[in-house]
């Protein structure tokens, strides 16, 4: 599980998004997480409640809150990968209007800077996606 999610994290470390890529491992973790928390919400024999006094324990969280806890953080990385997907098709259209332009002479100025925006927004969405994963 872990190296799944490290993979996830080099999906969307990388200079140049993929957006398949990223979904792919986010997907493969999601089914992970489920795979590995859904025994332990159903288990109601003895196995079950020990297992679960000593998740308890260990983690200081009930399992179902736990959880709850992990698929509220896995539906967050999920919309800011389709954010990210989002901005990168918007920024692909841009540089597309500004290749066309370009191809019949006519270029807009206004659009020098996209490179760099889209570098910038890069550096603050990798910045909130690692402070996301600390809390």
């Amino acid at each position: 599980m872990f190296l799944n999610v490290d993979q996830l994290e080099k999906q969307l470390d990388k200079e140049e998004f993929q957006e398949i890529g990223s979904m792919a491992a986010f997907r493969v973790l999601e089914t992970q997480f489920h795979k590995f928390i859904k025994p332990w919400i159903l288990l109601n024999d003895e196995d079950g409640i020990v297992a679960r006094k000593y998740f308890l324990k260990y983690s200081k969280l009930e399992v179902r809150q736990f959880h709850d806890t992990l698929i509220e953080h896995m539906e967050s990385v999920k919309k800011s990968i389709d954010e990210r997907a989002l901005h990168k098709r918007e920024y692909d259209n841009r540089v597309n209007e500004r290749q066309m332009q370009t191809n019949e002479g006519k270029v807009d100025t206004s659009n020098a800077s996209l490179v760099e925006k889209k570098k910038q927004w890069d550096r603050i969405w990798k910045a909130g996606y690692r402070q996301q994963f600390k809390e």
